[in-house]
């Protein structure tokens, strides 16, 4: 069983380096799951990391013509 940990957008901020509203704005946008708690945003950092994975997509390689 998965025991989820949730933490306000501003621990999540801190946890991946990045600000707030970076993460209030990937909430709002439905990138990332979220649970509104006594009327406050909540994230498990797990599965905000797993959303962030899956939706980074791989650069592409640019070949430089010489």
């Amino acid at each position: 069983m998965k025991t989820e940990v949730l933490v306000s957008l501003a621990e999540c901020a801190r946890a991946l380096g990045v600000s707030e509203r970076t993460v209030r704005r990937l909430v709002t946008q439905r990138r990332v799951p979220a649970y509104k708690v006594g009327g406050q945003w909540r994230v498990d950092l797990q599965e905000v990391r797993e959303a962030l994975r899956s939706a980074v997509i791989p650069s592409q390689v640019r070949e430089d013509s010489a």
